[in-house]
């Protein structure tokens, strides 16, 4: 065998030239807590409190929601993906490396047991910690230059042909703008770690230069430029087709109160608007001396009370309620599964989940995201960010779990007119009879949001 040394160099001609990579840098700041994160489900990580995983994984679902929008079929979506995420079959071409500049700052759940806070983090068990906002890291990704792209895709097209599959189109486009909005849509309307759709986790991004420079402004600068802001980076993701969606994608409106504040102080005013809404005047009756909650507006207890105890078994304490109707959950449409627990456990704890023909689901995240939108100075407007998603076929209410169904209802159940029109509706606002609606007009209303 040869020695390395009697090895002769590769002729200077025939060097390969090293891979031409594409560097973006990009100063990311915490500005609400962050729940969970780490390797394990509802854990920090002290050590590595910011994963390149969980990012990765965050660009790839915004891209969907964005520049993927576009696409009317999973197919078309999946061989652009791939371009730029990578698969079995094409190594991504993509990098992410993540500088914490400082150790995380924890706080206890029970520094929340108040407030719309609270209502946000219900979810949250004695015990678990948060990462405090504040928290600053440097994002960098790095990809391979569109030429390089080229050369990976006819390499793949070669192993295509040798085991007699369809050749993928030969030309491959530029994945720079793909990242850049893809993460332009994670910082400014997801986040990290869990609960991000309400708000946790939150973000601010700016692109940077390799010295730290803020070579561009991610958030848009002011208020009054928000509108202008969205509607020129709906302009890039290109509009979605007519059809309904097959993956969650970013809605075509935008709502937002006007007045900047702290992004704490936007977060809980969105928090406490949605509870506002579901559990306050508009969702039930005012409490009873002592404190105890009055009943509730929407039809969910009423139908579980006539599905689980039928009307011969029910108590004086709750009788029906005259007009509401006893077979809806129009809930539902904010996200599933939702748990239902009744006070003095009138009723066993029932979970509602999502069915999809003979599909059974365990969950729908919500197609409401309720957040701070930072702007570019730090400041916040409490927003609301609506997606398209894919909905379900029907809701399984289930009696302590998924394997004990006791009804299955349509998606009739969730939305339709004759629920905006029983005597004190929560959905009034909404002709169709939907709660995604009804919260919206709510907002406009109660609290002058603005639509873009």
């Amino acid at each position: 065998m040869p020695k390395p040394s009697d090895i002769p160099p590769c002729p200077q001609g025939l060097a390969r030239p090293p891979s031409d990579r594409v560097v973006q840098e990009y100063k990311i700041h915490l500005i609400t807590p962050l729940f969970g994160g780490g390797v394990d489900v509802r854990m920090n990580d002290p050590s590595r409190p910011i994963r390149e995983s969980a990012i990765r994984g965050q660009l790839r679902f915004w891209w969907r929601a964005t520049r993927g929008r576009r696409f009317g079929h999973t197919s078309a979506l999946s061989q652009q993906e791939e371009a730029i995420f990578g698969s079995t079959q094409f190594p991504s071409p993509l990098c992410v490396e993540v500088e914490s500049f400082a150790s995380p700052a924890f706080v206890e759940k029970t520094a929340f047991q108040s407030g719309p806070a609270r209502y946000a983090l219900f979810a949250l068990q004695d015990g678990d910690q948060l990462i405090r906002e504040g928290l600053e890291f440097r994002l960098k990704l790095t990809w391979i230059s569109v030429r390089e792209l080229a050369l990976r895709r006819k390499a793949q097209n070669k192993e295509r042909l040798q085991s007699r599959r369809e050749p993928l189109p030969p030309q491959i486009e530029d994945i720079a703008d793909d990242l850049r909005d893809a993460v332009w849509a994670w910082v400014n309307f997801g986040g990290l770690g869990g609960r991000t759709r309400r708000g946790l986790g939150s973000l601010l991004g700016k692109e940077v230069d390799g010295k730290g420079n803020v070579t561009r402004e991610l958030a848009p600068r002011s208020v009054a430029e928000i509108e202008v802001w969205f509607r020129s980076a709906e302009q890039r993701f290109g509009r979605p087709p007519d059809s309904a969606a097959q993956w969650p994608r970013l809605g075509e409106h935008l709502f937002y109160r006007p007045q900047a504040e702290s992004p704490v102080d936007a977060w809980l005013t969105i928090v406490a608007l949605f509870r506002e809404f579901r559990q306050g005047a508009i969702g039930r009756d005012q409490p009873h001396p002592g404190g105890r909650p009055g009943r509730s507006h929407f039809p969910e207890p009423e139908t579980i009370r006539e599905t689980i105890r039928n009307r011969d078994r029910r108590g004086g304490t709750h009788p029906p309620l005259k007009g509401v109707p006893a077979d809806a959950f129009p809930r539902a449409e904010f996200g599933l599964p939702i748990v239902f627990q009744f006070q003095r456990n009138e009723v066993e704890q029932t979970v509602l989940y999502p069915r999809l023909g003979e599909q059974l689901s365990e969950r729908m995240a919500s197609p409401l995201i309720l957040k701070p939108l930072c702007l570019a100075d730090g400041t916040a407007v409490p927003a609301i960010i609506p997606l398209d998603v894919p909905w379900f076929t029907d809701v399984d209410l289930t009696l302590g779990g998924r394997n004990n169904v006791r009804r299955t209802f349509p998606l009739s159940a969730v939305r339709r007119r004759s629920l905006a029109a029983y005597p004190n509706s929560p959905l009034a606002a909404s002709p169709d009879g939907s709660a995604i609606e009804a919260f919206l007009a709510f907002a406009q209303n109660a609290d002058n949001f603005r639509r873009v």
